[in-house]
């Protein structure tokens, strides 16, 4: 099968379901897992793609979203006989249904079904959660100059809902309303989550937003936006990680006292020891022993393989995170020669 992908999330998507190989173009902003990426022709981006070039790539499918990509494009790749599929969840049970969907089309049913069930298990236990503790009232910001937030009709608002957010913006009309810091202060939200994408929102924002709204620091936190904006396979992470954002409880199974408050996961896994007696990454005789809880990528690929390297380089930045499974992981993993 050849597969072009359009959307970033819908890219790593695919070599979660054990089809990066069959990947012949995808775009400049599809960046996970990067080393693998490098051998794939970029298209274009995804509001710009080359549909010439797309067409002469001969795919059997072009994978997009109804919202990251445009319609003139979707239009133009059909119009040419090109097969589209094109998705577009707005909500945590969606992104199940999204990856059921994408599974079928891609003929990889029974690894979609893993994702999309862990998403639902996930979904339940944390909704269950929530639902014994007050509700924290929240807004989400995504932009900068101006300020833009999300309302009650976004992926964003109804994961933060699933925790027990309560959107100070949900009511706005359009789904992305433009704000002011005076907005920001009278709606006064337990939490203000900076996310990181698609403005890359830093600690400097936290000190300017709340000089300009006179909000303590301590209301703001910078959220990864690739775990809670992204559809998909990084789905299940985000629900736990926003869990924990709102409900300051880490995920079952986490060690309190080695939890940084402050840093959130960088890679859909979670990161455990091989042996009792050894901390996080350490090394042990120049190996690195973790246990990763990818779902198919690390039953496709074997230990050295390029996107694994990429993943380990990306774990090292997340390792003071202190995330441990919530549940005991059979996959144990010997990362070595990867230096």
């Amino acid at each position: 099968m050849r597969i072009v992908s359009l959307c970033p999330s819908l890219t790593e998507l695919v070599f979660d379901l054990g089809l990066g190989d069959e990947l012949v173009g995808i775009t400049r902003y599809c960046v996970h897992p990067a080393k693998a990426l490098e051998r794939i022709e970029a298209v274009g981006g995804t509001k710009d793609p080359d549909i010439a070039r797309i067409q002469a790539l001969v795919p059997d499918v072009v994978l997009m979203n109804d919202e990251e990509n445009r319609r003139a494009d979707y239009d133009a790749l059909v119009a040419a006989g090109v097969h589209v599929h094109s998705s577009f969840p707005r909500d945590v049970a969606g992104t199940a249904v999204m990856v059921r969907d994408i599974g079928k089309e891609l003929a990889r049913l029974e690894q979609a079904e893993r994702i999309a069930a862990d998403i639902e298990r996930r979904s339940r236990r944390v909704r269950a959660g929530a639902a014994g503790r007050p509700p924290v009232t929240f807004a989400y910001l995504i932009w900068r100059k101006p300020w833009m937030s999300v309302n009650g009709d976004t992926f964003a608002h109804d994961l933060l809902a699933l925790a027990g957010g309560v959107n100070v913006f949900a009511a706005r009309e359009e789904r992305y309303p433009e704000i002011t810091p005076d907005a920001l202060t009278a709606a006064s939200p337990d939490t203000i989550l900076l996310c990181t994408e698609p403005f890359p929102f830093e600690e400097k924002h936290i000190t300017e937003l709340s000089e300009l709204t006179g909000l303590p620091e301590s209301r703001f936190r910078i959220a990864d936006g690739e775990y809670l904006s992204w559809h998909g396979s990084r789905t299940p992470d985000g629900i736990e990680l926003i869990d924990y954002k709102l409900s300051g409880r880490p995920p079952p199974g986490a060690r309190d006292a080695e939890l940084k408050p402050t840093l959130d996961l960088q890679l859909p896994l979670y990161v455990d020891v091989a042996a009792p007696a050894l901390r996080p990454g350490e090394p042990v005789a120049g190996a690195t022993y973790v246990s990763l809880r990818t779902r198919a990528r690390l039953k496709a690929q074997a230990p050295g393989a390029d996107h694994l390297a990429d993943l380990l380089a990306r774990l090292r930045a997340s390792l003071a995170a202190g995330f441990f499974p919530p549940e005991p992981d059979p996959s144990v993993c010997r990362l070595c020669d990867l230096e």
